[in-house]
Order: C-alpha cells, then sequence, then structure tokens
C-alpha cells in the first residue's frame, strides 16, 4: 500500500534495525525482516501492482546494484502487461466485431427470406398479367417480372455484402456479356413507368 501510494521501491536489509520500519506492522505481522519492492506501472502510469522480495533473515539487499536490477525488471513488467492487456482487448474487440457480423447475417437472411416471399407473389402475378390477352396489360406484366427479378438479384447481392462483412466467402459467377443497353434500357423502362409524366432521354 506506501509504494501503491507513492509510487517509489522500498527496501532495507534489517527492519528491527531501520530507523522508519522497525516498528511498521506489515514485517511484523509477516515475520520478515529483509524487504525490496518496486511499482510496476504500466506504459499509461497506472499502477499495477509490486515487484517485491522478502527474507525472515537479514539480507544486503539495498544496494544500488539490487536496486537498479529490481527496476529494470518492474519497468519491464509493465510493459509486457500493458502490451497483454491491448492484446486481449483487441482480441474482445474482434471477438465482438465478428459477433456483430453473425448477427448482421443471420438479419439479413431472415429479411431476404421474408421479401422473397412477397416477391415470389409478385413475380406468378406478373407471369399471369403477361399471358394476357390485353397488350397494356401483357406489357405492365413484362415489367412486373423484370423488376421482379432485379429485386431478387439486388437481395443476393445484399446478403453477399453481409457475408463480406463477416468475413465470409462470396460466391461470384462471371459472364460474357456485348453490351449493357440492354440491362440500362430495363432500369429506364422502369423509370418511364413510375413516372410517365416525364421525359427520360438515354
Amino acid at each position: 500500500k506506501d509504494v501503491m501510494e507513492s509510487q517509489i521501491g522500498i527496501a532495507f536489509d534489517d527492519a528491527l534495525n531501520h530507523p522508519v520500519f522497525h516498528d511498521h506492522k506489515t514485517p511484523k505481522l509477516y515475520g520478515f525482516r529483509a524487504y525490496i519492492s518496486e511499482p510496476i506501472l504500466l506504459t499509461d502510469g497506472s499502477y499495477f501492482g509490486n515487484l517485491f522480495a522478502l527474507d525472515a533473515e537479514p539480507r544486503p539487499i539495498t544496494s544500488e546494484k539490487n536496486r537498479a536490477i529490481f527496476t529494470a525488471c518492474a519497468g519491464i513488467l509493465g510493459k509486457l502487461l500493458q502490451d497483454q492487456l491491448i492484446s486481449q482487448q483487441l482480441s474482445n474487440e474482434i471477438q465482438s466485431f465478428k459477433e456483430t457480423g453473425n448477427a448482421r447475417e443471420v438479419f439479413l437472411a431472415v429479411v431476404a427470406h421474408d421479401l422473397r416471399n412477397p416477391l415470389q407473389a409478385i413475380t406468378m402475378g406478373a407471369k399471369m398479367l403477361a399471358r394476357g390477352d390485353e397488350p397494356k396489360a401483357a406489357k405492365l406484366g413484362e415489367r412486373m417480372a423484370t423488376s421482379a427479378r432485379r429485386t431478387s438479384k439486388l437481395i443476393d447481392d445484399l446478403v453477399d455484402y453481409a457475408k463480406g462483412r463477416a468475413g465470409n466467402e462470396i460466391s461470384i459467377a462471371t459472364e460474357p456479356t456485348e453490351s449493357l443497353s440492354a440491362a440500362l434500357q430495363t432500369v429506364i423502362d422502369e423509370f418511364v413507368e413510375a413516372h410517365p409524366r416525364h421525359d427520360f432521354i438515354a
């Protein structure tokens, strides 16, 4: 406690012959006479504990060499302990990140599943319209089916993104294409259908 409060080392060869510690309660309580102690300080200056040695018999331990060795060892211990605490903190953060990533992946999987059910109903309705005899309804059904397919692809991309954020592999299927005009035209058609009073220039 004395070292913790002062953050200054203590050493004496024989408590009984020491002017300060001959009546100190600690040597009397634990029955030691020789004692050396240095505070272990972390690199941020906070107190961790003591590095100490004691003996029931008097010992010549207060030499400058012994004090220097204890001070150096306490400094090394403080750095090692600080590194260990930082490592543990990083490990906890990584574990928390993994748990958050897994929870996000599960959440998005549930959302994707819930979105696919109504999307499937929309797709079926769009196909029924597309097979009808009314030209406008058939055209609208084709547009709805195309939009449903694109929405399904967006859901797949969202799930893949969540997997990537969680550190999992993402499967990629590539295929050659000669032009993007068809895909872009589909997007334009959707905007035209949603905003019939506006002009769109491609």
